[in-house]
């Protein structure tokens, strides 16, 4: 029998890899407890609900994403390097056998969360947009905040175009644009 933290982190795991592919609607609690191998009343042992489950998912999501940005950049800021790795750390979900983005899958859904897994939702894009808009404040680009709320959606919107059509290139079109446009900063 694995032990509490080791269930709770498996559970996690799975319901990640579920929801960035099946997205919140396409995954239940039995299809978490199959994978791993426990019972489904174990899991609500952990998360009572399935939006308890949504909002450790998306808050575990914003820990692993900004702490590997944070960590990479901690002794050597550089705004247009952090700006590709923002990029190129969205690309990776796509080499996970075409998953999406965990946020923006939750947003594609966001009528079908509970009320505290649409405001993690909603807060993980509030998040990103402003530590984008610092990045483009620090370069001088006029109107930061609006840079960044592009910015993230152009690369959601890459996301979704690539998975649509099982197509990388579709996402690396955008990114290279990005990748210019940050460049030129």
């Amino acid at each position: 029998m694995p032990k509490l933290d080791d269930a709770r982190t498996q559970i996690l795991m799975s319901a990640q890899q579920l929801a960035q592919s099946r997205g919140y609607a396409g995954f239940s609690f039995r299809d978490v407890a199959n994978e791993i191998g426990i019972k489904s009343a174990s899991i609500h042992y952990h998360f009572p609900t399935k939006d308890d489950l949504m909002v450790a998912l998306v808050d575990r999501f914003m820990d692993d994403f900004f702490g590997r940005l944070d960590a990479k950049f901690a002794n050597n800021p550089d705004p247009k390097a952090e700006l590709k790795e923002f990029i190129s750390q969205f690309r990776s979900v796509l080499d996970q056998q075409n998953h999406m983005c965990l946020c923006g899958m939750m947003a594609a859904e966001i009528a079908l969360l509970g009320p505290k897994a649409q405001d993690r939702t909603r807060y993980f894009f509030d998040r990103a947009e402003d530590w984008l808009a610092q990045r483009f404040e620090i370069l001088g680009a006029p109107e930061a905040q609006p840079c960044g709320v592009d910015m993230l959606a152009r690369i959601e919107g890459a996301l979704l175009s690539a998975r649509a059509r099982s197509d990388v290139s579709k996402f690396e079109v955008i990114a290279a644009r990005l990748v210019d446009e940050i460049d030129a900063l």
